[in-house]
């Protein structure tokens, strides 16, 4: 069965596909419905999207409670917002969800409300046009998540038309208006993910801001005028490890230090094969098929590695990582190097080089154990210009990654604005010592 509507005097009837009917009624808002907005009222008056807007999330938790497939939904829609257009449709997923946050029984569907007879009305539905100009546009214009016309979202025109929001929506809308319906469509089914889902949303938005943008073009100039302090490997790892100890996220940030050294690497043609993307935190190696955060192929779409290195932050003893070296060599024969990289001192008691030295015995790959600063003078030697140069460029390389500017080998979604702000306050303060 196809999804359709049936228009009748006094109301519209959705018909999903799943042999579901919804009733939509047309008529001035029913006591329930006035309940619900004054509830919504009172959280937002209490700043509960400001909050949320303002605050920094954790990707990596919120969007385990999520699908991969509503995850990259969401990043499609945040990645539609152009200067002229998107904005608007993005502007009202954001909506939705923070009504549907705070009152998952609320329809998101309906987005007109009056107790007058003589203006039209969903029973059950909500005056979303003055919710949006007192309660949403103002928040996202004040932490620049979107930029927005001051009198909302509402302006277009598109979005006031009389039928409920569902694939039978059929004004013309310019931006992702497809994966905006699919959305919500999941919401109204799955209203328990809905603040996951907004706090994702909002993160994703802050690291497109032109705020964003503005701050991270800064620490960049800043960057660029201070790199002539990197003249040795030793000071910038120093540096790049203070920054990840002082840094929220930290496991992150170690591994998108150590894959900015490869991208270095792999742009002076240091290794044969091909270094894969940066994968994204959220999802674990396994569930991926990954076998480290680093990783070099020998075909471009990364099916065949040759060489691996995993970042483990906080941890320097890795006997049950070693354990696992076995079953994830299993898919990979062609692999020489399986590595892990600590960022302190790691644990090489007798247990861990003997059962590495079993492992070695019957399969052919090399399992190394390393510190960071061991890792990055191992590397050291497969640099072909001098040792300031190498330092200099992963320091670049790695702040570049941090201010969003290399996506296509580090797809980072993590709160970066939170990481851009504590590296330039550094930055000042390390960079007025002298070296």
């Amino acid at each position: 069965m196809e999804e359709n509507l049936e228009v009748l005097k006094n109301k519209t009837i959705l018909n999903r596909p799943s042999g579901i009917k919804i009733d939509f009624m047309e008529g001035p808002s029913s006591q329930e419905a006035k309940n619900r907005l004054a509830f919504i009222k009172d959280k937002l008056e209490n700043g509960y999207f400001d909050n949320i807007a303002g605050g920094s999330h954790d990707l990596a938790v919120q969007s385990q409670f999520v699908s991969e497939a509503i995850y990259n939904q969401v990043k499609v829609l945040v990645d539609s917002v152009t200067s002229e257009y998107g904005r608007a449709i993005v502007a009202l997923s954001v909506f939705q969800l923070v009504i549907k946050s705070l009152t998952p029984g609320q329809s998101i569907r309906l987005h007109k409300s009056s107790s007058s007879r003589g203006s039209f009305s969903w029973v059950e539905g909500i005056p979303m046009r003055s919710i949006d100009k007192s309660f949403i546009t103002p928040v996202l214009r004040k932490y620049n998540l979107i930029s927005m016309n001051a009198d909302g979202m509402f302006m277009t025109r598109s979005l006031a038309e009389n039928y409920p929001y569902s694939k039978m929506y059929k004004a013309e809308l310019k931006g992702a208006k497809d994966e905006w319906l699919d959305l919500v469509d999941i919401i109204e089914e799955n209203p328990e993910h809905s603040e996951k889902i907004l706090k994702i949303m909002v993160t994703l938005l802050r690291n497109r801001s032109e705020k964003f943008t503005k701050e991270s073009n800064e620490l960049l100039v800043l960057t660029d005028s201070k790199l002539n302090h990197f003249t040795s490997l030793n000071l910038c790892s120093d540096f790049i490890a203070n920054f990840i100890d002082k840094s929220g996220y930290s496991a992150r940030v170690f591994e998108i230090a150590l894959h900015s050294l490869f991208q270095v690497l792999d742009e002076d043609l240091a290794f044969d094969g091909h270094l894969q993307p940066l994968g994204q935190m959220r999802t674990p190696n396994k569930k991926k098929g990954n076998i480290g955060d680093i990783e070099v192929s020998e075909d471009k779409a990364g099916t065949s590695v040759l060489e691996s290195w995993d970042a483990k932050f906080g941890k320097q003893y890795l006997r049950e990582e070693i354990e696992e070296v076995a079953e994830k060599v299993m898919g990979h024969p062609n692999i020489r190097v399986l590595g892990f990289v600590t960022d302190k001192a790691p644990d090489r008691r007798k247990e861990i080089i003997d059962r590495i030295k079993e492992i070695q015995d019957y399969a052919t790959v090399k399992i190394e154990i390393l510190s960071m600063k061991e890792w990055v003078l191992k590397q050291k030697q497969r640099y072909t210009k001098d040792e300031a140069t190498l330092a200099q460029r992963w320091f670049l390389v790695f702040v570049e990654c941090i201010c969003q500017k290399r996506r296509e080998t580090a797809p980072i979604d993590e709160p970066c604005d939170q990481w851009v702000k504590e590296l330039t306050v550094l930055l000042k303060a390390l960079l007025k010592r002298k070296f």
